[in-house]
């Protein structure tokens, strides 16, 4: 869900329930400390305040954590700081989603503003690439 400036995408995702689709979405587990995915199929009754005050599934939801096969993720939506045209995703510098995408099958989609899309950024060797990115104006297949 989004946080601060982030493109909001309640909208899509509640056509996507309502079209059938599943939703997983990030809910941070406080005794580990990492995030796993919770399903989701109900925007407006399973959804709370959570960490780093970001809407999350509620608590008491059951948890997977990775790997995720290509049977139950077919496509990933990124949230990021910002982005190249190649793929590199900035985050907020904990690693979360680095950890929470580790061996994850599916396509990686970073979700951003044109604003986010930058030339260069350093990276480091657990940084998870995106396949493609989607702003308000363009879609990116990264190379």
């Amino acid at each position: 869900m989004a946080c601060g400036h982030e493109p909001d995408l309640t909208g899509f995702l509640a056509d996507w329930l309502a079209a059938g689709g599943d939703l997983y979405l990030p809910v941070f587990d406080r005794t580990t400390g990492v995030y796993g995915l919770a399903a989701v199929t109900d925007l407006s009754a399973q959804l709370v305040i959570g960490h780093y005050a970001i809407r999350e599934p509620l608590p008491e939801l059951p948890k997977i954590h990775p790997p995720y096969g290509k049977d139950l993720v077919n496509a990933w939506l990124i949230p990021g700081v910002a982005f190249t045209r190649d793929g590199r995703r900035l985050g907020r510098g904990a690693g979360f989603y680095d950890r929470l995408l580790a061996g994850a099958d599916g396509a990686k989609i970073g979700v951003a503003n044109d604003c986010q899309i930058v030339e260069a950024m350093p990276t480091s060797p657990h940084d998870i690439r995106m396949d493609m990115l989607v702003t308000e104006s363009q879609v990116i297949v990264c190379e």
